[in-house]
This record gives structure tokens, sequence and C-alpha cells, in this order.
């Protein structure tokens, strides 16, 4: 879900992310341009370095190569699972979750720095 963290984007919007959603500008950037599935509203989204990075980790996966996405992503009840573990061995008290994760992009970027 780190690309949830990135990008803004939900859950269904990360495990339906294809390759014909990544396009090129004129200036050789990469952006994510897909419709978002429950507004069904277009959006731009720069790629930038470690959201690339995360998507070439997987580019050749059998299971994103099979299902023709760019992540394998579970299902959102299995990944809601393993991020509520992630969050006791961690000993962090917030109920983490698939939706949590899109709202969490800028204390990201922040501690980045």
């Amino acid at each position: 879900m780190l690309l949830s963290c990135f990008t803004g984007l939900a859950f269904i919007d990360v495990q339906q992310l294809s390759p014909e959603h990544i396009v090129e500008d004129a200036n050789g950037n990469l952006w994510i341009r897909k419709t978002r599935q429950k507004t069904k509203n277009m959006c731009n989204i720069p790629l930038l370095d470690i959201p690339l990075e995360i998507l070439r980790k997987y580019a050749d996966h059998p299971v994103c190569q099979k299902k023709r996405v760019l992540l394998p992503v579970p299902c959102n009840q299995k990944m809601n699972s393993y991020l509520k573990e992630i969050a006791d061995l961690c000993l962090i008290k917030k109920n983490l979750t698939t939706h949590t994760a899109r709202h969490n992009k800028n204390y990201i970027y922040l501690n980045m720095k």
C-alpha cells in the first residue's frame, strides 16, 4: 500500500493499475493517468522516484504478468489483515487500513526530508 501513500490512489485503483495507465509527457516524465473507480473522474498523478521504483520492482512478478496489472495486490480484506499485523508488531495503536494509506501521503513526504 506504499503506492497509495505516495499517490493518494484508493485501494481498488491501485489493484486495477495496469501498464496502459502509465503515460509519458512531452518532457519524458511518467504519469499515472487513470479514471478513478468510485468517482469516474480522471486522475493525473506524477510518478516520482519511489513510486516508480515500486512499480519496477514488480514488473516481472508472475501475478502481475498473469493479470496484466502493475502490482500483485491481494484482496482488501487480506491487505487490511496484514496491516493490522504490522501495526501490532510495531506497537502502533492506530487502526491501519488500506483506506488510511492514501491519506498519509503528506506525512511520508514531510518525513523523508
